[in-house]
């Protein structure tokens, strides 16, 4: 007969025998489950350009058109800005410049062209005449 020591040695190696069984089998389902990831991604059109070496040419040209658009986009932007901002914003410079070369002083520009008080005496020391420009000093 078995002594209690065998007994429980024969048990202790059943249950990691079935540990080990269970590992092994989770790692078989991971690895199937690696591999069909793997294959989905060489089936989509981005594994596909990378798959191809004719194709990968085209894949780069595709990239560097919608780059190109992309660049063409925002060029549109930057000039649709520096319109809408040279609209209406530099009507009141160009009156206070013109006020400013005519003797217009600091208050007339704040009030006559919405600038306020620091815009109107840069306006003053830059575009007005020397007397006007000497009473700010």
């Amino acid at each position: 007969m078995m002594t209690m020591v065998e007994s429980y040695s024969l048990y202790l190696l059943m249950i990691c025998n079935g540990v080990l069984a269970g590992a092994a089998a989770v790692a078989i389902l991971r690895f199937q489950n690696m591999i069909k990831s793997q294959r989905s991604f060489w089936a989509s059109p981005t594994g596909d350009a990378m798959s191809s070496k004719s194709d990968g040419d085209e894949f780069l040209q595709a990239v560097e058109r919608r780059f190109t658009k992309f660049e063409e986009g925002l060029g549109n932007l930057s000039r649709d800005d520096k319109a809408k901002s040279a609209g209406p914003r530099s009507i009141p410079h160009e009156n206070a410049v013109r006020m400013a070369k005519h003797g217009a002083t600091v208050d007339d520009l704040t009030r006559s062209c919405g600038l306020s008080d620091i815009e109107a005496r840069l306006v003053m020391r830059v575009h007005g005449n020397s007397a006007t420009s000497a009473r700010l000093n």
